[in-house]
């Protein structure tokens, strides 16, 4: 089989031909015939996918040759028949914006309780101490993403993404009630960052899928839903501070961000299955 250039960059881009995954590359069940043309796919074994490439026209005495070597494990298969670059998946991009907007703004909105800890509530505690409740929420939704991504690759991302916003809103209502800066690590830093966890790898992983022919722009505009979050949650949060006190802003709060990243649950879904592995971390190159 002899493509040129332009054909497997068009390939690759639109994945429109069936014998390509969706990476580009030639499937199992494409041979190269010949490979005397401009560009050639051919498959060697059966454990890898290799592309070779050569300068385009055949007019230079000096081939080059670029390989790339794709896993035959690594390719993805469809779990839904809805097409790319479509309808559903902006409401994916929006599910996404949400889901981070919502989880990453109220972590960045920390500092606002951290004022209000340190002036009203506990004005005898350090401000090393209160500021560790912080620390620990951002600490567990980053760490918390290694086992997040885990479930994600053997559990259905929307129920992952639904069962995240149960625990971010239980999380902040428990911690309303809570009178000490102990009580308050353990539910507003550790139940917070676990149930963040969940949405924060899910928006970050599942845009790039959804789209070939915008995939960046539909990946930034996910992504912006946490600096944006960050942006407006610092003003609410301390606006609701100011009108109900630290407890109805964590409830309030913590009600909206449960209601919200539930309602975007049902469009938190992956598009491509990976290739799961039964370990947490794979430590094999």
């Amino acid at each position: 089989m002899r493509i040129d250039s332009q054909q497997l960059h068009r390939v690759s881009l639109s994945a429109e031909d069936g014998r390509y995954n969706e990476l580009g590359f030639a499937d199992r069940s494409s041979r190269a015939s010949d490979e005397t043309g401009p560009m050639a796919v051919r498959e060697p074994d059966d454990k890898a996918l290799i592309v070779d490439g050569s300068a385009a026209g055949g007019q230079s005495t000096a081939w080059k040759t670029v390989e790339f070597v794709v896993p035959a494990d690594l390719r993805a298969e469809e779990a839904t028949s809805k097409p790319p670059d479509g309808a559903y998946a902006w409401m994916v991009i929006a599910a996404c914006f949400v889901s981070l907007m919502l989880s990453i703004g109220i972590n960045d909105a920390f500092g606002v309780y951290q004022q209000e800890y340190q002036l009203n509530e506990f004005p005898e505690a350090s401000a090393s101490l209160i500021s560790w409740i912080g620390t620990i929420q951002f600490l567990v939704m980053c760490i918390g993403g290694v086992f997040s991504g885990f479930l994600c690759e053997h559990f259905d991302t929307r129920v992952l993404n639904a069962i995240g916003a149960v625990i971010m809103g239980a999380a902040f209502i428990a911690g309303s009630f809570c009178k000490s800066v102990e009580l308050l690590m353990v539910t507003q830093g550790l139940l917070y960052g676990l149930g963040a966890s969940f949405p924060f790898v899910a928006g970050t992983a599942i845009p790039s899928q959804w789209f070939i022919k915008r995939q960046g722009l539909a990946t930034g505009i996910a992504l912006s839903g946490s600096g944006i979050g960050g942006m407006w949650m610092t003003s609410a949060t301390s606006a609701l501070i100011r009108t109900l006190g630290r407890p109805w802003a964590m409830r309030v709060t913590g009600i909206i961000a449960m209601v919200a990243v539930l309602l975007v649950s049902p469009w938190m879904r992956v598009r491509l299955v990976p290739h799961r592995s039964e370990r947490i971390v794979d430590w094999a190159l």
